[in-house]
């Protein structure tokens, strides 16, 4: 880094709480900020130190990025980029079936030194489990295996290209061509649906799966994916708005939570309500009109998306209930916001 001419570079030393998880969020500091060591690895583990070496001739000028750095939270965000393994990259993988997929996954991950001391059989057996829950294998040639190990502490994320198809007992009952896993620690739950939701969107992009399969270099293959990651990381900058959509179909709330999951990054709620019949039943003018069975079922899903999402977004919901202008039973409404602060845990 260079300083001011003739002036020494100083050093910042500063004191964070331990119970505090703290992260170098984007911003123009960033480059100027280098973090020791995991919260509470200071002096009896009650601070962690954080240097910041200044090229000014005072430490005024890093203020704002502290006080940004305040206001914010500095919440530990999970980076697909810093999981994402190029040694688990196949643009050949083939497989009779989907056990033998399974065993040739927990095989490629055991090629990241994060897994290697966990051994295949491990992680055979825990993409099994995952998999005996429910298939990954969510339609369109796609599928998202993943699973919780409580030996390892970071996530890994590989990417295969199966150009003849798997049998991976998809929803829609096609082969498999692309296959994305996820290995992670198990007391990272947030974290871990934070990753599947990133792939999601790449994935959701069909321009994006299509340049994915017709790529046959492992290195060409992923620079692809994370390019098409990277132009979903949002911009601290970014505009953003509040949907409100009231669900009373049951039918089509899990699409539609679907859709939000693999939209949003943990910023979602979904809060359980009554129909306003179930309050006018009670009025004696109204209760004619309404039954116990017809004022059951309403959901409200609350959301922060991007600005530069919302029509995307009400594009995939209208697609979902098929005519959402002239269909009773799902309500959206779209609200710019002035103000966001803070993080929601899935």
């Amino acid at each position: 880094m260079q300083g001011v001419p003739g002036r020494k570079a100083e050093r910042l030393r500063i004191l964070l709480p331990a119970s505090s998880d703290w992260a170098v969020p984007f911003g123009s500091y960033a480059d100027v900020a280098e973090q020791a060591d995991a919260p509470g690895s200071g002096p009896g583990g009650a601070q962690t130190p954080w240097e910041f070496e200044s090229p000014h001739p005072h430490h005024l000028s890093l203020y704002p990025f502290l006080l940004w750095f305040r206001i914010y939270g500095g919440k530990k965000v999970i980076n697909l980029i810093e999981c994402f393994k190029r040694e688990c990259v196949r643009t050949d993988f083939s497989a009779s079936g989907k056990d033998e997929a399974l065993r040739k996954i927990a095989e490629i991950a055991t090629h990241c030194d994060i897994l290697a001391s966990c051994g295949k059989e491990r992680i055979y057996r825990a993409l099994k489990a995952r998999e005996d829950i429910g298939s990954t294998a969510f339609g369109g040639g796609i599928a998202i295996p993943h699973c919780a190990l409580e030996e390892i502490d970071r996530f890994v994320v590989g990417l295969l290209i199966a150009p003849e198809g798997v049998e991976f007992k998809s929803s829609d009952g096609e082969p498999t061509h692309l296959i994305t896993f996820i290995i992670g620690p198990q007391d990272q739950r947030n974290e871990h649906v934070t990753l599947l939701s990133a792939i999601s969107r790449v994935l959701n992009e069909p321009d994006a799966v299509k340049e994915l399969l017709s790529t046959n270099n492992t290195q060409a293959l992923a620079e692809s994916f994370l390019r098409h990651h990277r132009g979903h990381i949002p911009h601290q900058d970014r505009e953003r708005c509040l949907f409100h959509v009231i669900v009373q179909e049951e039918g089509v709330f899990n699409d539609i939570v679907k859709i939000f999951s693999s939209t949003v990054e943990g910023d979602i709620s979904i809060i359980e309500s009554q129909n306003a019949g179930h309050y006018l039943d009670r009025i004696p003018m109204f209760a004619a009109f309404w039954s116990e069975h017809e004022t059951g079922f309403c959901r409200i899903i609350l959301a922060v998306v991007d600005k530069a999402m919302c029509n995307d977004v009400v594009r995939r919901i209208n697609l979902t209930v098929k005519d959402l202008e002239q269909r009773s039973g799902v309500l959206v409404t779209v609200q710019e916001l002035m103000l966001v602060r803070g993080r929601l845990d899935f």
